[in-house]
């Protein structure tokens, strides 16, 4: 884990990218990277989440792994607004896979580092706690 937040590491890996790729692509890393509505991050094995409501995919690394869904058409499962928790259930034809984002703090258990938003994955039926932040309003 890195000393600064996901979403500065992000940034910073979107320029490096850019600055490496050749003409015409600089555009669309950059535009990928700025359809991203939810960061998520954890621990024990690491993770990895990326919601993008327009662009219209999740992404999940888990333990080197990577697991891709599409997002789906109706929106999240569940929203309840008075304490700010959101739920996304995407069955696939593979795997099944269900988000829970929280309007809670978090901390980081390995930099102690602060985030706005607390994040349950659930892929298969195993669990999975950890940290995000909400990118897109």
């Amino acid at each position: 884990m890195r000393p600064f937040s996901l979403k500065s590491a992000l940034t910073l890996s979107s320029v490096l990218l850019a600055a490496l790729a050749g003409p015409g692509q600089a555009e669309g890393l950059a535009a990928s990277r700025q359809d991203l509505d939810i960061n998520g991050l954890g621990h024990n094995p690491d993770w990895q989440l990326e919601i993008s409501h327009s662009g219209d995919r999740i992404n999940l690394t888990l333990a080197g792994s990577e697991y891709n869904f599409r997002y789906p058409a109706e929106g999240p499962s569940l929203y309840q607004g008075y304490n700010r928790t959101t739920i996304y259930r995407i069955p696939n034809d593979g795997h099944s896979l269900t988000i829970i984002v929280k309007g809670l703090e978090c901390r980081d258990s390995e930099t102690g580092k602060s985030y706005e938003t607390t994040i349950t994955v659930m892929l298969d039926g195993a669990g999975f706690k950890g940290c995000g932040d909400v990118l897109n309003r």
